[in-house]
């Protein structure tokens, strides 16, 4: 198998150079550790993690965690609800060569309750996108954050909050790829478990600050 992928992008790094006859050298072996990471996250993905899905009723989310308030949780879930109404939401920007860059679109889906929902918002940006041209992409995840506090008393504080997903490519918290094919695409959206597992393995290793839950997403191309 990893003999077949050492093939495979060595043939891709080849028609990638070929196709941009002015990429720098350093362009080109940014293209390559971008590939060997969303691979590397794929194959840990099959071979070592499997996400955990938790029951729990009419949660309205994508679970990572059970909440240690059922009740708390549940309302900040409704409050988001009722403040982004609306499941998707199109965002263009003009291109900028300055500090303040920001991409060209963004994507928005405020109703994320399966593993489903995500790569299905990902789907559709991207055909969306290669009718128009070849692009950048990345992505980030809104989430329902838990933190557990004691008081003087020692009796155990809840509190829930949503974090918006980051919006900014300059800021975005997982990895950007170049989309140039159905094929590019589709791998891309193969990656999608496994940053979903991680983000729950990190939330049921940390007891005081834990992302509960994925609410919502962002796609930004450029």
């Amino acid at each position: 198998m990893q003999q077949n992928e050492k093939k495979f992008f060595q043939e891709r790094h080849r028609k990638i150079h070929h196709e941009f006859n002015n990429l720098t050298d350093l362009e080109l072996r940014t293209f390559k550790l971008l590939d060997e990471e969303i691979i590397e996250d794929i194959r840990r993905l099959d071979q070592y993690m499997r996400f955990r899905e938790i029951e729990f009723e009419d949660a309205d989310a994508l679970m990572l965690s059970e909440p240690f308030n059922q009740a708390l949780f549940r309302h900040e879930v409704q409050r988001f609800r009722q403040r982004y109404p609306k499941e998707t939401t199109d965002k263009s920007y003009s291109r900028r060569q300055s500090d303040d860059f920001k991409p060209t679109r963004h994507y928005y889906t405020n109703h994320i309750v399966s593993q489903y929902d995500i790569e299905n918002h990902v789907r559709r940006v991207g055909e969306l996108e290669l009718q128009l041209n070849n692009f950048i992409i990345a992505f980030d995840f809104g989430y329902i954050v838990e933190k557990v506090k004691y008081d003087e008393d020692q009796a155990q504080v809840v509190t829930n909050s949503t974090r918006q997903p980051h919006s900014n490519i300059q800021h975005a918290l997982n990895i950007e790829q170049q989309i140039t094919s159905k094929e590019k695409l589709e791998q891309f959206i193969q990656y999608l478990p496994a940053k979903i597992i991680e983000d729950q393995e990190r939330t049921l290793e940390d007891t005081k600050t834990r992302f509960i839950a994925f609410v919502s997403m962002v796609v930004v191309v450029y």
